[in-house]
């Protein structure tokens, strides 16, 4: 099914999404090694670049320290990504480990403000480029 999405027009992106450790990016990996547009989590995004910067302790010491700063640091990513994939796809689908919306979504289960860059015109923005999202579940084995 995802697959066929990624031949349908107008372009689009399609938004893989679900708990730790579901297949999220193993699914990711694999549409990449087929061929098709792939976007990777933001938040492995930038962990990998502050541990490049400074250290896995350190990086986990700063996320700690610094939670709003992390969030803006990954919300500009994830929008730049989401932005990008968008512009490339002209003609075609990319699939998206996760969205910006996931931030929505968390904040409002766990009841905290959603992050400031996550705006009512960043919200609209990003929902009008989905096309459809698909939560990934554990199989009934991994449960």
């Amino acid at each position: 099914r995802l697959a066929g999405m990624a031949r349908e027009q107008p372009p689009s992106l399609v938004v893989l999404t679900g708990g730790s450790g579901v297949g999220k990016t193993t699914l990711i990996d694999r549409l990449s090694a087929l061929g098709y547009r792939t976007v990777p989590e933001a938040s492995m995004r930038v962990i990998s670049a502050l541990n490049s910067l400074i250290g896995t302790k350190s990086q986990l010491a700063w996320r700690t320290r610094h939670k709003q700063a992390f969030a803006d640091l990954l919300g500009t990513v994830a929008v730049e990504q989401e932005t990008q994939e968008a512009s490339a796809s002209e003609g075609g689908t990319g699939f998206l480990d996760r969205s910006v919306l996931d931030c929505l979504g968390y904040a409002r289960v766990r009841g905290y403000e959603p992050p400031a860059f996550l705006t009512p015109a960043v919200q609209r923005q990003s929902a009008a480029r989905i096309k459809a999202v698909f939560i990934v579940e554990p199989l009934d084995s991994m449960r």
